[in-house]
Order: C-alpha cells, then structure tokens, then sequence
C-alpha cells in the first residue's frame, strides 16, 4: 500500500499539457460535442490471460484516479496477469463505441516493479489497450525491461516514440481519434509533450471497427523464481474529450 500511495501522490503532481495539431483538433470539435458520455469506469480484473490465480491484487477507484497493484505473481500460470479497466456510463459495464464514435482520451501513468525488469522475464507493462470485436487488440504502452514508448497490434498503425520509459517514471499518455480534413479516420498518439503525426489505418475497415472498448491496464509477467515478482500502477488525471473524469469511487481487492 505505500508504494500504491507513493504512486498516487507522484502522478497527481503531473498536469496535462495541451495537444499539439489544433488546427486539426479545432477542426473536429463538432464531432467530439456528439461523442458518447462517458461518466465512470468499470475494473475488470484477470482478464485475458490464464495467469496466476494465486497473485495479490487490488485497486483503488477515486476518479479522476484508478490504481492498480499486483503483487507475488510468482506462482504457475498462464504467462502473465493483467488487469484493465474500461471507459464506462453506468460504473457497471464498459461502454462500447462505433467505428464514427470519435475521441482524445489521455493520463497521466506512473509504472513500478519490482524488481523493476531488465528482461523480458521480468517484463511490467502498462497503458492503453483497444479491444475490438474483429480486429484484435491495439495497444499503446509503456514496458519496464525495453523502456519502450509504442503503439502497436489490432487495427492500430505502428508507432514507436524517441523516449525510453523507466520503472518509476511518470509519463502523460494519450490518443485522439478522428476524421481528418480529407475524410480519412486516423489517429494521433501522444507522449508528454510529444505527438506522432496523423496516422492513417491500414486495416480492412479503415478504422477502430465496432463494437470496441477502451482500456487502460497493467500487466505481469509471472515469473516463479522471484517470489515478490509485483506490479503496480496509477493512472491520474483521466480525461475524456479534455475533461477530467470525475464518478465513482470504490476499492476492492482479489485473491
């Protein structure tokens, strides 16, 4: 719990700066004044993987924050833990989106491990995970072993930012979804202070096809040979569309 606090305490102190292109961002304010309401989030522990059944994991929910901590992922299992949790109306179900639903959606992440990971072994991850009904998942994340800032998998175009990520480092994250001025769906990602350019979709859709829903997660590799094999995350300053996310708060714990 004191790293959780420790946590919470470094990523509030960081502020969201602006989104670069305004041109382009003024351009669909239109479109984003018809987006789904997004109210709340919904945590959706041990998902995907198998992983390790036997792991420690809570979290904490006082919107705009959302902190995760996952700790002894050290017993047999199915290669890793992960724990997301998704964008939400009602705080009960994750809200789906259509193909058109455009947005920004960004915050401020802060990543520790411990050990902190210099292999893949050791591997924590965290950041934004997409998940789609017919395109897989696309991914925008930070990792503690390869110090990688990148965007990658499901409809997601490839991009990999000049930045090295470290355990313990806070990073604002963040993408904007939207339909350019020459009628294509593309994308911008965002760290820190930095943008890639308006990527286009390679996909067959040409887009994030629907029903899909939007994520933030972190992620364990178990490994058995380090009994205090943990993980733990906050994500501060939750903004949809600009917005500070602000709905309910609720804390809970599985074994």
């Amino acid at each position: 719990m004191k790293a959780m606090r420790r946590l919470g305490l470094v990523a509030v102190a960081v502020g969201l700066a602006g989104w670069p292109n305004a041109s382009v961002i003024r351009s669909q304010e239109q479109e984003l004044a018809q987006a789904k309401q997004v109210k709340n989030v919904v945590v959706l522990p041990r998902v995907v993987h198998g992983g390790d059944p036997q792991s420690k994991f809570a979290f904490v929910k006082v919107l705009p924050t959302v902190a995760f901590s996952d700790s002894e992922v050290s017993h047999p299992g199915q290669f890793a833990n992960r724990h997301d949790w998704a964008l939400s109306e009602d705080g009960e179900e994750p809200l789906a989106f259509g193909i058109d639903d455009f947005f920004e959606f960004s915050f401020d992440l802060v990543l520790m491990g411990t050990p902190p990971g210099t292999k893949f072994a050791e591997r924590k991850e965290a950041g934004i995970i997409i998940t789609t009904s017919v395109a897989g998942e696309g991914q925008y994340i930070v990792n503690t072993d390869a110090h990688e800032v990148v965007a990658f998998g499901g409809p997601f175009p490839f991009f990999k930012f000049d930045l090295s990520y470290n355990s313990g480092d806070v990073i604002t994250m963040g993408i904007r979804y939207f339909r350019d001025m020459d009628g294509k769906r593309k994308i911008i990602y965002r760290a820190n202070d930095k943008s890639s350019p308006p990527l286009e979709f390679t996909n067959l859709e040409q887009g994030i096809p629907g029903p899909f829903f939007i994520k933030g997660y972190i992620q364990t590799v178990i490994n058995t040979d380090i009994p205090k094999n943990s993980a733990a995350a906050a994500f501060t300053n939750i903004r949809w569309n600009g917005q500070l996310l602000t709905g309910g708060t609720t804390a809970g714990e599985c074994r």
